[in-house]
């Protein structure tokens, strides 16, 4: 690949999943319940001008520091109180990531390997949804690859003897310290990281405290005596200001992360090896390059780049895999040096590298096979989960799994041919083009997969107004409906519904039929169903469900 080839794809990349990482965004509500708990703390702390302390509902949020809620709370301010101004600022911090790099590998590691990079990066699952839910992680991933670039620098000039200037440093405190105000977590995934880089590079010698020495001299290019400074002036003056305005906050916040770190919060708990296996979802579609970056990294780990690259995925991965709760996305601090351990293997084998796995025929065809049968099965659910629920948006639906039955016909053609190149193309690309086609054109369609919405809809249809006070969510407490009545719902329980038949008192309220078929006759005999929902429940076990929405009865 020349260097404008590698330009003219990274330039198609970046634009075509910036897109990708917009569309759908306004018409698509938010997902799980941690987005819309950061878009709703966000809404908050934008009308109520409380910028130090972030609250949800009416309790401190005190789950995370505050500046994902500051970027979230300006995008608001700019495009509107709605989620996709939520998502906005996650959609830039990707961007931005995938931009730098771009640059970055473009000086140290090539044209070609940085452009397959960054096609990898900004295709995988995994990086699409953080670029596309209100969420710190994709913020928190710019503040962790501007470091590792620091870091990479940093270690260059020690090969090379070379001084490192003392911008480098700087650059790199000042990210840790937005990073720090971010998600708290940057510390611990850069120390496991250059940690890491020392184990590789000590070996067989880890009993000479010469080697050892050797192995960490590069880190007092940090300048951590100036550094240090410039992170705690980063985070300090917010630091000071949240504990005089709400003392005790940052007792809670330590908590927390405490919490995390040690036990599963909000049931998710996981396996040892919980990350590892879900890399085939996460990592997709370029799960199917993983054995031969995996294999090309270990023939490789001489080389100074793949070895910085080996230390930034094994350091972060085993750090997440040790703590107690367990998300999927927690695992994003990995995937730039994936991505590029990935693209050196694919170009390697592009090159012509005959011991590289991709170039045996048999072996690219039936990994290109499996494949293949699992984007085909993206195909096929829309259409089960439109027929289970009685609606089927025709044009949507044909519009998908036309994306999704072409990408493996043209995979397998690629692969039969052994055009690796074609193959990488198709994956990247392909992937940004069924993700559009299912965020903005399926999913608007199938309101049984937002049923909050629905809910929501309902609720004000039925003449539902704040001033009649918030909304009572009884058995299903899901924070995504809390967001569509911006903020007018609170969290209660079966006495509510009492009291509601007894008193008029909530005026309105959401339970599901499992928990209304539970209450005594007379309690339901003094209260009116004006509206049933049914939907996708998917926080948790997935499942059907059936919302009411109750008032009192006449």
């Amino acid at each position: 690949m020349s260097p404008a080839q590698a330009r003219g794809l990274i330039i198609l990349t970046l634009s075509a999943s910036l897109a990708a990482y917009l569309l759908g965004n306004a018409r698509v509500g938010l997902w799980d319940r941690d987005e819309p708990r950061y878009a709703q703390a966000s809404r908050q702390m934008l009308h109520s001008g409380d910028w130090v302390t972030p609250w949800y509902l009416n309790a401190w949020r005190a789950k995370k520091p505050p500046l994902v809620y500051w970027c979230q709370a300006a995008s608001m301010a700019i495009f509107g109180d709605s989620g996709a101004a939520a998502r906005f600022p996650s959609a830039v911090a990707i961007e931005l990531t995938a931009m730098l790099i771009a640059v970055g590998l473009w000086r140290t590691a090539g044209a070609a390997r940085a452009a397959w990079t960054v096609l990898i990066f900004c295709t995988s699952a995994l990086v699409i949804m953080a670029a596309k839910m209100s969420i710190t992680d994709g913020i928190q991933l710019l503040w962790i690859v501007i470091c590792q670039i620091c870091l990479c620098r940093m270690r260059n000039d020690d090969m090379r003897k070379t001084p490192t200037p003392i911008a480098t440093a700087v650059i790199f405190w000042i990210s840790l310290g937005l990073g720090l105000l971010t998600k708290g977590m940057i510390p611990l995934v850069l120390i496991a990281a250059m940690l890491a880089l020392a184990i590789l590079e000590v070996g067989p010698r880890w009993k000479e405290r010469a080697a050892w020495l050797d192995a960490i001299r590069w880190w007092r290019r940090t300048r951590p005596v100036i550094g240090i400074p410039i992170a705690a002036a980063v985070v300090a003056p917010w630091v000071v200001l949240v504990h005089i305005r709400s003392p005790g906050f940052l007792t809670a916040l330590a908590g927390e992360a405490r919490g995390h770190s040690i036990e599963a919060a909000e049931s998710h708990g996981g396996f040892p090896g919980y990350h590892t296996l879900l890399l085939a979802g996460t990592f997709f579609p370029w799960i199917l390059l993983v054995p031969a970056a995996a294999v090309s990294a270990f023939q490789n780990r001489h080389r100074p780049e793949i070895r910085l690259a080996i230390a930034g995925f094994i350091g972060p991965w085993i750090v997440m895999e040790s703590l107690g709760t367990r998300l999927p996305h927690y695992v994003l601090p990995a995937f730039a040096p994936l991505a590029f351990l990935t693209a050196n293997a694919l170009q390697r084998a592009i090159d012509g590298d005959a011991k590289n796995l991709i170039n045996r025929p048999r072996l690219l065809l039936m990994g290109t096979f499996i494949l293949s049968l699992f984007i085909i099965a993206f195909a096929v659910a829309p259409w089960i989960l439109a027929e289970y629920f009685h609606q089927i948006p025709v044009v949507p639906l044909v519009a998908s799994s036309t994306i999704f039955f072409a990408i493996p016909a043209c995979l397998v053609r690629l692969a039969a041919s052994r055009r690796v190149a074609g193959v990488a193309m198709i994956l990247g690309l392909g992937m940004l083009c069924g993700f559009v086609t299912i965020y903005a054109l399926f999913i608007p369609a199938a309101p049984y997969l937002q049923v909050s919405g629905l809910v929501a809809d309902s609720l004000y249809a039925h003449g539902y107004d704040p001033s009649q006070g918030d909304v009572a969510m009884i058995d299903y407490k899901e924070p995504s409906l809390a967001f569509n009545l911006h903020g007018h719902a609170y969290e209660a329980d079966d006495r509510d519904l009492v009291s509601m038949a007894d008193r008029a008192s909530p005026r309105w309220a959401i339970t599901t039929s499992r928990d209304w078929d539970s209450l005594p006759p007379a309690v339901r005999s003094r209260l009116l169903v004006v509206s049933q929902s049914v939907g996708l429940f998917y926080n948790g076990s997935s499942h059907t469900v059936r919302i009411f929405v109750v008032r009192p009865g006449a």
